[in-house]
């Protein structure tokens, strides 16, 4: 009797602290979409405002002579923007996914060698983006003679994104079920065809993923373009080695210029390209994954 009083008491105090549990993580849910809600909502409210058309559409920047104001304009560095983000995600996505592939298809699972090149990816994520900016400006743009410009920017962010793109994809390279892989070899593919045919389109929701990440970081990032790509922000640059600015340094040039409003403005246009591309990415995925359904069947 003393026995069933005592588990009854236990499982009554197990299910009080599973109860105190979910209570806590609904609160810590709620905190951060609350939180990210609010960021976005601020940045947008602050921003949108000064979203004018000469502000987004001049070539460079313009002098108000009567005002004896500099008018600013964002028109150069979004391009950079865009620029920088289709050159670095067609270099840093095809070495990341072969990377990939590599590691989870063709090394075999455990060795040391896989081993260490898993850890040398992980230490690569945690490098401070400042570190990548000094390495990309000293080794492409003075060893290589690339100079301060897009390009050296472009090398530099694809470095950055590497470790990135190599994780994500071999992660959801391991979900795709190894009865996938026997059942193509049976039907007599080969592992080249298996991996392109069965193994790539099973792990696609990893590759786009790493797209979206690859993305976000190159039009958030600030430290190494300011080394590698420089502070040019008023005039579109004539080629890719000339110096110029994304909008993550043209939102730093607005806050240490004055230009408080322009800067929010910049953060807003900013927020907003990311939903844009994470959406175009996401619809893209699920797209892929839907004729990937209707391929099977």
């Amino acid at each position: 009797m003393y026995k069933y009083g005592a588990n009854t008491r236990r499982k009554k105090s197990k299910f009080n602290l599973s109860l105190v549990f979910k209570i806590l993580s609904y609160i810590f849910a709620v905190i951060a979409i609350a939180a990210l809600v609010g960021l976005i909502i601020y940045i947008l409210v602050r921003g949108l405002p000064h979203l004018t058309g000469s502000f987004l559409t001049n070539t460079e920047f313009e002098r108000n002579f009567e005002t004896l104001q500099t008018i600013p304009t964002i028109l150069p560095a979004t391009i950079t923007t865009l620029i920088m983000i289709a050159l670095t995600i067609v270099i840093s996505l095809p070495l990341g996914i072969a990377s990939a592939v590599f590691l989870n298809e063709y090394m075999k699972p455990g060795s040391k060698i896989v081993k260490y090149l898993r850890m040398a990816t992980d230490t690569l994520t945690g490098v401070p983006s400042v570190v990548y900016g000094m390495f990309g400006a000293m080794f492409f743009g003075g060893v290589l003679g690339l100079g301060m410009g897009i390009w050296t920017g472009v090398f530099t962010m694809a470095i950055i994104l590497l470790p990135i793109t190599i994780r994500a994809t071999e992660e959801s390279l391991k979900t795709v079920p190894l009865a996938f892989r026997e059942g193509s070899y049976a039907l007599g593919a080969t592992k080249q065809k298996t991996i392109f045919k069965i193994v790539l389109p099973g792990g696609m929701p990893g590759i786009v993923t790493s797209a979206i990440l690859g993305m976000g970081r190159v039009i958030g990032e600030s430290a190494a373009i300011l080394f590698t790509v420089g502070t040019s922000a008023q005039l579109i640059a004539p080629t890719l080695n000339a110096p110029t600015t994304n909008l993550a340094g043209m939102l730093v040039w607005f806050s240490r210029g004055g230009y408080f409003e322009q800067a929010a403005a910049t953060a807003a246009m900013l927020l907003m390209i990311v939903i844009v591309l994470n959406v175009a990415s996401t619809l893209v995925g699920r797209r892929l994954m839907k004729n990937r359904g209707a391929a099977n069947s």
